[in-house]
């Protein structure tokens, strides 16, 4: 009795149209064609509604009926032979039912649903199939969207990286070279002062050298050794460029 209740028979009986919608469809074209197929045979049929005249039958005097009797009897003959209009509008009986154990108890319920009533529910299913087929379709492609700008992005940040690598590639390839040509740049200067350093050990004035440079107004000695070493602690500390190092040392020297 509870599934009875809960049962709701006109959804159900939409829910079996809906399942054998080909089936009532097949009817339903049946008895539309069964009246097409009437109409037709009505137009034929009235062709043969001609009686007889006297002159058809001619006046004779064995004749045993008149000619009125035998045009009453065709034409009764011809309403006999007509055949009526076959099932061209038909419905569809939709019942539930519940009979208890004991069988005392009996329920049911129906629903009556004409040919036009179904067509219309099983046209407006079909859209509504067309509508949410469209809504799946508009989905898919929305997200199709959205994946294929995902990986536009991220094709667009390998690109970047790469784009990155390569130049950090070719700075670090430079810097290998400017590092070289520091480097060389140190041997040749350590091989200068080398040099100068054993050009001016054995000089009677080198060792207490000085030269003399103005510092606002104010005269100061300074060893010439001593500034060639702040000179290169100022390089050492990036203070001055290499090529300044080079000028102010040769003007020392």
């Amino acid at each position: 009795k509870n599934e009875y209740d809960k049962l709701d028979c006109y959804e159900a009986t939409k829910n079996e149209m809906y399942r054998r919608e080909s089936y009532f469809l097949d009817l339903i074209n049946k008895a539309q064609n069964n009246k097409v197929k009437y109409e037709e045979y009505l137009e034929e049929y009235k062709k043969l509604e001609i009686y007889a005249s006297i002159e058809e039958i001619g006046a004779t005097e064995k004749a045993k009926i008149s000619i009125n009797e035998f045009v009453e009897i065709e034409k009764e003959l011809y309403k006999k032979n007509l055949i009526s209009c076959p099932k061209n509008e038909i419905s569809f009986t939709f019942i539930k039912s519940y009979r208890s154990a004991q069988g005392r108890k009996f329920y049911s319920e129906k629903r009556i649903l004409n040919q036009k009533t179904i067509i219309s529910l099983i046209k407006e299913h079909k859209n509504q199939i067309q509508r949410q087929q469209e809504l799946e379709r508009e989905i898919k492609i929305k997200e199709n969207e959205q994946r294929l700008k995902l990986l536009e992005k991220k094709e667009e940040d390998r690109r970047q990286k790469a784009l990155l690598k390569d130049q950090s590639r070719k700075l670090l390839s430079e810097n290998k070279k400017k590092a070289k040509e520091l480097q060389k740049r140190e041997e040749l200067l350590a091989k200068k002062e080398k040099a100068f350093e054993d050009a001016t050990r054995g000089h009677i004035y080198a060792v207490n050298y000085e030269v003399r440079r103005d510092n606002q107004n104010n005269s100061i000695h300074i060893n010439c050794d001593d500034m060639l070493k702040e000179l290169k602690k100022s390089l050492d500390a990036g203070k001055i460029s290499f090529e300044e190092y080079v000028e102010k040392r040769n003007s020392l020297l």
